[in-house]
């Protein structure tokens, strides 16, 4: 009994001699708040700049989406001129043809050969190279543009026989092809015929 009575009161002198405490030393305490706060500051920073980088895309966002508007908005009022500009167009069109003096004319067709031409070949009366486009006729001035109806504008730039001494009456150039013949060539042309089509001439 009185051994571990004296085992006790040794342990109990170790204790109280090594400062053993049930509290928490105050210096420990103090460097653990001070860690919390530091990374709550931390984490609080992170948020921090997240927030402020989604504003940032955000914002570029919004601006790129008002581009879109704003180009949107360009390319439809392009649009829209265009239309009205074409509008118009086929309003003067239609305006002028309405004051246009329509004439049927009679077109034959003729090749650069020389048995329908001078002995000199694809010429004009002018001494001119037969091309597209080029018609004769007796009685309208050389060099009177006319527009046909599915051929577009042609060229008063030739003379011919007595058959086109109207002024309704065109004989049509027409190309030879590549490859082709000279009786081919003949052939296909003179197989075009006689036709009539409207046209006015241009002033």
């Amino acid at each position: 009994m009185i051994l571990g009575l004296t085992t006790l009161a040794i342990c109990s002198s170790v204790v109280n001699a090594i400062g053993f405490s049930n509290t928490i030393n105050p210096t420990f305490e103090g460097e653990l708040i001070h860690k919390n706060n530091t990374e709550m500051i931390g984490i609080n920073k992170k948020i921090d700049d997240l927030i402020v980088e989604s504003q940032k895309k955000l914002e570029q966002m919004k601006i790129e989406e008002q581009k879109k508007i704003k180009q949107m908005k360009i390319e439809t009022k392009s649009k829209e001129l265009i239309e009205e500009k074409k509008a118009k167009q086929k309003q003067l069109v239609k305006k002028q043809e309405d004051n246009i003096e329509w004439i049927t004319f009679e077109l034959t067709f003729y090749t650069n050969l020389a048995s329908e031409n001078s002995k000199y070949g694809g010429i004009t009366c002018t001494g001119d190279k037969l091309r597209d486009g080029m018609v004769a006729n007796n009685v309208l001035p050389l060099g009177t543009e006319i527009r046909l109806k599915g051929y577009g504008t042609v060229t008063v730039s030739d003379r011919g026989g007595k058959n086109f001494n109207k002024m309704h009456r065109l004989d049509v150039y027409v190309p030879r092809q590549d490859g082709e013949s000279n009786s081919e060539y003949y052939k296909r042309v003179n197989n075009m015929g006689r036709v009539k089509v409207k046209g006015y001439i241009k002033k």
